[in-house]
């Protein structure tokens, strides 16, 4: 890919190559992309008739996908693989998500969601009451982890009666719907938790890394992806947010730069003098909201 020899070819071609060197294929890193979910039904049921194996059901789906690119994970060619769910295997880990679920009515809470979407503007919708319970959960703590145990008692305080059951099987029952919901792509499994704030400080604090790049309006943030920032007063303030600040210090620094003609407050600000305060302080809240919800906020 960013070699000077970069000759393509199918993905079943890759897993005999690897086959013959003593190899074996596990999965893609992002593996919701490959399974039949991922597609239409009508698709998938084809494919399924179709392949005699897992390997060719991916191959069957690169094709209906027109996938160019994999980043897949092998192994020694010994190893039993078995991908079952099991409880110790996730129960060390946090859970994260970026879905948003998607309020019908007006006065609709997100205790009322059944339909969510992801970041990619795909919609879903679940029946299931503890699927519901987790990712309303992990939708409120956007873009926070969360551990297993802690998922559990948070999903036990707002499931319905039903729910109320010993720790142990409710762990089970959640252990099932995060595996799920994994391999459907809408939930990520992480080692380790992210370092995101659950709130807006008082003294706001970006990354490092987001400060130093903010000026390219192209900035990473605590999950490892691009955040694009249109909004060149935005990525001014982002530069500055080191926690040596309070919300009335950035408006001072806000209104300098305006005045000094170091930054313009924006298109829909324009009209705006730098002495309109509260407008600048609507402006900021918007800005600091959008920045938490990136997962640019220490």
């Amino acid at each position: 890919y960013m070699a000077a020899n970069n000759d393509p070819f199918y993905f079943n071609e890759f897993a005999n190559a690897v086959h013959a060197h003593g190899l074996q294929y596990i999965c893609d890193a992002d593996q919701a992309d490959f399974e039949l979910d991922a597609i239409s039904p009508k698709a998938a049921e084809k494919i399924e008739a179709l392949a005699e194996n897992r390997l060719a059901t991916e191959q069957y789906i690169d094709f209906f996908n027109n996938t160019v690119f994999r980043r897949s994970l092998v192994c020694h060619d010994g190893i039993a693989l078995d991908s079952d769910y099991q409880l110790g295997r996730i129960e060390h880990l946090f859970a994260a998500t970026d879905v948003m679920p998607i309020l019908d009515m007006p006065e609709s809470t997100v205790e009322d969601a059944r339909a969510f979407k992801t970041l990619n503007g795909r919609r879903f919708s679940t029946e299931h009451p503890l699927a519901q319970a987790v990712l309303r959960e992990l939708s409120s703590l956007k873009p926070c982890s969360i551990t297993i145990d802690e998922l559990v008692d948070a999903v036990r305080q707002a499931a319905p009666p039903p729910m109320d059951e010993d720790t142990k099987a409710l762990t089970e029952k959640v252990g099932h719907v995060l595996y799920a919901l994994f391999f459907n792509g809408v939930v990520e499994l992480l080692a380790a938790g992210r370092r995101g704030t659950a709130a807006i400080s008082d003294n706001p604090c970006a990354s490092p890394i987001a400060r130093q790049m903010a000026p390219s309006q192209r900035v990473t943030n605590l999950c490892h992806r691009t955040i694009v920032i249109d909004d060149e007063m935005a990525c001014f303030v982002l530069s500055h947010l080191d926690g040596t600040r309070n919300q009335e210090a950035l408006l001072d620094l806000m209104q300098e730069g305006v005045r000094s003609g170091r930054v313009r407050r924006g298109i829909q600000n324009d009209n705006a003098s730098a002495d309109d305060r509260e407008s600048m302080r609507r402006q900021l809240a918007s800005i600091l909201k959008n920045f938490f919800r990136s997962g640019l906020l220490l």
